[in-house]
């Protein structure tokens, strides 16, 4: 990859979705790939991540994505806010409570704290799955760190 002719952004996404939809993640491959892609230019942008993200979707495996998101972050990118937004929307939509608590805590210790949208959407997608009581919690956990004196 490192001649004249470098793969599409297309052509990177769809290797990079090829490569977390396989029987195993192989998360030292997925991170092989990305860094080549980091070094010919290419930017994972919010788009290539929403694709990969929505290939663990079809599969059923959406709380892998934490998995993924570490790499990424090893790789020195960061996850937009846009991007919190869906990912915590769909984990706690899709009932997955301790995939979204780690996801929370995975931002917070890497010092990209959630803004409002993404607590919002956390949130929403709890009570899109009936979950009131995991909505209340985030509810009084995101107020018991905003609260100021």
């Amino acid at each position: 990859m490192a001649g004249a002719n470098k793969p599409s952004v297309l052509c990177c996404t769809s290797l990079l979705k090829k490569i977390v939809v396989r029987k195993e993640l192989d998360l030292g491959l997925f991170s092989r790939v990305l860094r080549i892609f980091i070094g010919i230019e290419i930017t994972l942008a919010d788009s290539m991540l929403d694709a990969v993200l929505k290939s663990f979707s079809s599969i059923g495996i959406f709380g892998e994505c934490n998995k993924v998101l570490k790499e990424i972050k090893q790789d020195g990118l960061v996850v937009s806010s846009d991007m919190q937004t869906k990912i915590t929307f769909r984990l706690s939509s899709a009932c997955q409570k301790d995939e979204a608590d780690e996801f929370v805590e995975h931002m917070e210790a890497s010092g990209n704290n959630l803004d409002y949208k993404a607590w919002a959407s956390l949130i929403q997608g709890h009570c899109v799955s009936r979950n009131v009581e995991e909505a209340l919690d985030c509810i009084q956990k995101n107020g018991s760190k905003r609260r100021r004196f």
